[in-house]
C-alpha cells in the first residue's frame, strides 16, 4: 500500500500536516528543565461527574463530533495557556488492526497519531472545535 498512490496520498498529506511543527512545548515550571531529559513521566487520573459528562455528550451531539474531539481540543487550549504557544501537537494513540484477519492476532497493535492545532486566541471556543473535528477526520 505505502509503495502506490495510498503511499504517496498519505505522505503528502503527512508531509504538509506536520511541516513546521515545533520542537518542543515549552511550559512555564517552578523548576526549570534538566540539561538531560528523563523522560519520566506522570499520570492524573480523574473522573467527570454525571453533570458535566452529560452537557459536553449533548455538545458533542449538537456539534456533530465526538467526546474525543472536544476534549481533545479542551487539552490544546489547555496547553496554549501555560505557554502562551498557539501551535500545539498532541499524540494519541490509535488502533491498526484494520483488518478481519488481524483480530485474534496477539499483540499490540498501535501506534501514536499526531494531532496538530493552531490557536487563534480571538477565536471562539466552537469554532476551535470545529477545526479540530476536521483535523481529526483527516488525520
Amino acid at each position: 500500500m505505502l509503495a502506490g498512490a495510498q503511499g504517496e496520498r498519505l505522505w503528502n498529506y503527512w508531509t504538509k500536516a506536520l511541516a513546521d511543527t515545533p520542537a518542543a512545548l515549552e511550559i512555564a515550571a517552578a523548576r526549570p528543565r534538566p540539561p538531560i531529559f528523563s523522560f519520566r513521566g506522570a499520570s492524573l487520573p480523574f473522573v467527570i461527574d454525571t453533570h458535566h459528562a452529560t452537557a459536553l455528550s449533548a455538545l458533542a451531539k449538537s456539534q456533530q463530533t465526538t467526546l474525543y474531539t472536544i476534549l481533545l481540543a479542551a487539552m490544546q487550549v489547555m496547553l496554549h495557556q501555560f505557554s502562551g504557544q498557539t501551535d500545539i501537537t498532541i499524540g494519541t494513540p490509535v488502533s491498526l488492526r484494520t483488518r478481519e484477519e488481524w483480530s485474534h492476532v496477539i499483540g499490540y497493535f498501535i501506534n501514536m497519531l499526531p494531532i496538530r492545532g493552531t490557536i487563534h486566541p480571538d477565536e471562539s471556543f466552537i469554532d476551535y472545535l470545529s477545526r479540530t473535528r476536521e483535523t481529526v477526520l483527516g488525520a
